[in-house]
């Protein structure tokens, strides 16, 4: 799972990166400027984000599993408001407290989703 995690921050980072520097691909824009799809692409991208950090944590059995996810997401919820805030100082991205709740909204939804897993898993072999 640890590679998973690694793999989708690197995606991450290349888009924000290619964001930042004003050289993101004309169709992902457009796609980008479509009525709501901006929140939705935000909550999703950082919904995961928290979903693969989340389930990297929850698998080692060092930690229980709410734990994983408490801390998991606390993280993912820093990196996010990082990533917006510095939005801030960046000619080609915009500030947007829309875009700072939909990636809230993602961790919060999204980042819980392996708690019901494992308690359904506990559930059946308890």
């Amino acid at each position: 799972m640890i590679r998973v995690t690694l793999l989708y921050v690197s995606l991450i980072l290349g888009v924000v990166f290619l964001a930042d520097s004003g050289h993101l691909p004309r169709s992902i824009q457009r796609i980008h400027d479509l009525p709501h799809v901006d929140k939705l692409i935000h909550f999703s991208i950082f919904g995961s984000l928290a979903l693969c950090f989340n389930l990297t944590l929850a698998s080692n059995r060092r930690w229980s599993v709410t734990r994983a996810i408490v801390i998991g997401s606390i993280v993912v919820l820093m990196l996010s408001t990082l990533e917006e805030g510095t939005n801030m100082w960046v000619p080609y991205r915009d500030w947007s407290l829309g875009d700072l709740t939909a990636n809230y909204l993602g961790v919060l939804c999204l980042g819980v989703v392996p708690m019901l897993g494992w308690r359904k898993e506990v559930t059946r072999t308890g």
